[in-house]
């Protein structure tokens, strides 16, 4: 299935509105104007530039979920499911390098920008795996608990990680490509399921910064934008 460079930058524009609306739904709810995240260690404060930062990150995952649908579409499923973890892996990236971004720009510790894109291989107590970070914080002193993280975190960065922050693009690609989504006409099957992987796509999020009703209300907020705008190229189609 083609689509115009036109009709995908109309739903990477809508799946930023939603994004920032987002951003700004947090910054409304949060009275102490403070996100309780840690991005590279240190607690991240927030400011107009995450608003940006989350118009940015709901734009890349639209287009970026849109783009890689089409272009395994029309093949065969096998190769549909490879696309799958294509899709997944660049989720679990790409859109989120501006949201961290703008995190670190709050920060007294500007050169950890970079090495913040790979929360994986930050210390546990860090925020960077959920599983291991438990076990190495209940038990700081054991040796075996330090070697357990050394050992699982490099290929945690190509497993955990990208399922883990991925999952939201995996299951809008799933829906678009393996349900054929894109050939639906439907608006409210449409609005359902990129809300649905809009909510999945923010659950990490919400967990990390403890704010479940703000963080999966952003997700939902995406999913309706983004959906009609398929919706509305799947449409014209």
């Amino acid at each position: 299935m083609k689509l115009s460079w036109r009709s995908l930058g109309v739903i990477g524009l809508l799946g930023g509105l939603g994004g920032a609306m987002g951003g700004r739904l947090i910054y409304v709810m949060l009275p102490d104007v403070r996100l309780p995240i840690q991005v590279a260690g240190v607690h991240s404060w927030y400011a107009w530039r995450v608003i940006i930062g989350s118009a940015l990150h709901g734009a890349i995952l639209a287009a970026l979920s849109v783009r890689v649908a089409t272009a395994f579409f029309n093949r065969e499923p096998r190769s549909q499911w490879g696309g799958a973890l294509v899709a997944m892996g660049l989720a679990s990236v790409l859109p989120w390098i501006p949201l961290w971004t703008a995190f670190c720009l709050n920060e007294p510790h500007r050169g950890d920008i970079l090495y913040s894109w790979f929360l994986p291989f930050d210390p546990p107590s860090q925020g960077a795996s959920f599983f291991i970070g438990w076990f190495v914080n209940r038990f700081p002193d054991a040796i075996w608990s330090q070697l357990l993280y050394r050992l699982i975190s490099p290929p945690m960065f190509f497993v955990f990680y990208p399922v883990t922050w991925g999952f939201g693009g995996f299951s809008y690609y799933v829906w678009l490509t393996l349900w054929r989504g894109l050939a639906r006409r439907q608006l409210p099957l449409h609005l359902l399921m990129a809300s649905f992987s809009g909510c999945l796509g923010m659950i990490p999020l919400a967990v990390i910064a403890r704010q479940w009703g703000p963080t999966l209300i952003c997700g939902l907020w995406w999913g309706v934008l983004v959906g009609f705008g398929v919706w509305t190229t799947c449409k014209s189609n």
